[in-house]
């Protein structure tokens, strides 16, 4: 987490190759990643929250 703190990327996703069937994917924005995203800012430069659920 600090990585992607610093270096504004979110790092894909670890131990998980496959969607949980008991979590509603399509209910947010929530998702898997499989390679590295850009962690969104917003105007003034500040990151947006994220949360990282277990």
């Amino acid at each position: 987490m600090v990585i992607a703190l610093r270096h504004g990327t979110l790092l894909r996703t670890l131990h998980a190759e496959r969607p949980s069937e008991r979590i509603d994917w399509t209910a947010g924005h929530l998702r898997l990643l499989h390679e590295p995203v850009d962690w969104a800012r917003h105007e003034d430069g500040q990151l947006e929250s994220t949360s990282n659920a277990h």
